[in-house]
């Protein structure tokens, strides 16, 4: 409901034409305040802000242990030899990857870097900057999570293997259930 205007006065006696035709003129050129066109918010736009901000997890990227299991695809053979993704650290202007490397490739990694961030990337790190850091590089290799076998199975081993699959018709499923025997005989 809109509020009640003060009436206006009228004046006492003649009017001026002068003074009129000058108020016509000034408010002629003067320019009332625009209607504002652009209506309510949209609250799945508002909701969907708030969302990304507040609750919503930001992309990480992969973790420094799986940049080591794929490191020597990313930079090539010769040079995981003397350089190994140490951590990576997160802040607001986005990963930067520290590098471990072998004191006489420090170079050749700096002049690299741009290519190096650029296959991290390709990796699924989302890395913004390379950090160099020389010192020793551990020589174990590339971690993995599986365990290496042991020795093959002996004959008597084989031999009752192949025994308890002998009821066993179809011929796919004998292979696949000796392969699988045989890798479990082989972990103890």
């Amino acid at each position: 409901m809109l509020p009640k205007r003060a009436p206006i006065p009228k004046p006492e006696g003649p009017v001026d034409p002068r003074l009129e035709a000058a108020a016509l003129e000034a408010l002629s050129r003067q320019r009332g305040k625009a209607a504002w066109k652009g209506g309510p918010p949209q609250a799945g736009a508002l909701t969907a802000a708030i969302m990304r901000d507040k609750i919503a997890p930001k992309q990480t990227g992969k973790s420094v242990l799986e940049l080591r299991r794929q490191w020597s695809d990313i930079v090539g053979a010769k040079l995981a030899q003397m350089t190994e993704p140490e951590k990576i650290s997160r802040g607001p202007a986005g990963a930067t990857l520290t590098v471990r490397v072998a004191g006489p490739a420090a170079p050749f990694v700096q002049h690299q870097s741009a290519l190096i961030i650029e296959r991290c990337n390709l990796a699924g790190a989302g890395v913004k900057a390379l950090q160099i850091k020389q010192g020793a590089i551990n020589r174990k290799g590339p971690t993995s999570n599986v365990r290496p076998l042991s020795a093959p199975l002996s004959a008597d081993e084989e031999r009752l293997l192949a025994l308890s699959l002998a009821p066993i018709g179809s011929p796919a499923l004998k292979a696949a259930l000796t392969r699988l025997g045989r890798a479990i005989g082989q972990r103890r």
